[in-house]
């Protein structure tokens, strides 16, 4: 169970984006306009390359959010090519390997410590249905689309439910952003053929072929896609 006060985001960067673009960059106190009362401003950092993963690159990551205002990071944790915890589901992120961090070094707890110390939230980042290289393929079966694992598997859905749920246990967390969150386009495997047999009664090679003049086949994909996604959040 996630612990009350937890926010989940799947696209904070929007609103953080926007944020930064409507006050310049300036700091909070510094953007023009009146602010309703009781609201309380996030300014989101977000941090895709995993630098954080040593002490010294979380020390960094720390000290650059507070030089530029914001309030809240968010690491890339997971970006289908290994954790950037001790995971007891996944292997470890490459770069963690790369950077030679000491096999007892959790970078996570130590980024969350920190921030948290100074006055920083940890919001971390997940990019569910993105693979790279040729990581786990037991989750891409041939003819799932290109860097993307097959969200149609329902034991890769209860995987990633798993990996951000032992986050969710195990740290301190102050939110979540969840990520790529969609399929990546029709796969066309042959587990995929058959569960669209099974749930639509129709062929998804004839659907495929149809959804351009066909609205019924159309939705029926779009639905079919839709139903999968929705049960990996």
């Amino acid at each position: 169970m996630t612990r009350p006060g937890v926010t989940f985001a799947r696209r904070c960067f929007f609103a953080g984006a926007l944020l930064l673009l409507a006050c310049g960059g300036a700091r909070s106190q510094d953007c023009d306009g009146p602010v309703a009362e009781g609201l309380t401003e996030n300014r989101y950092l977000f941090a895709g390359g995993f630098s954080w993963i040593t002490r010294k690159g979380a020390d960094r990551l720390i000290r650059q959010a507070r030089r530029a205002g914001f309030n809240v990071l968010v690491p890339a944790v997971w970006k289908g090519r290994g954790s950037g915890w001790p995971s007891q589901f996944a292997e470890k992120e490459m770069k963690w390997l790369k950077k030679g961090v000491v096999a007892d070094f959790d970078p996570l707890a130590y980024l969350i410590e920190q921030a948290h110390a100074n006055g920083l939230e940890v919001h971390p980042w997940f990019t569910l249905s993105k693979r790279q290289a040729d990581f786990m393929p037991v989750y891409h079966d041939d003819g799932t689309p290109t860097n993307f694992f097959n969200v149609h598997r329902e034991d890769f859905r209860r995987f990633i439910a798993d990996l951000v749920g032992e986050v969710a246990e195990r740290y301190p967390v102050d939110g979540f952003n969840l990520d790529y969150v969609r399929a990546g386009g029709v796969c066309r495997a042959d587990l995929c053929q058959q569960d669209y047999l099974q749930r639509t009664g129709h062929s998804l090679s004839v659907d495929l072929l149809a959804r351009q003049v066909n609205s019924a086949a159309y939705e029926r994909l779009l639905q079919w896609n839709r139903r999968a996604v929705t049960l990996m959040i």
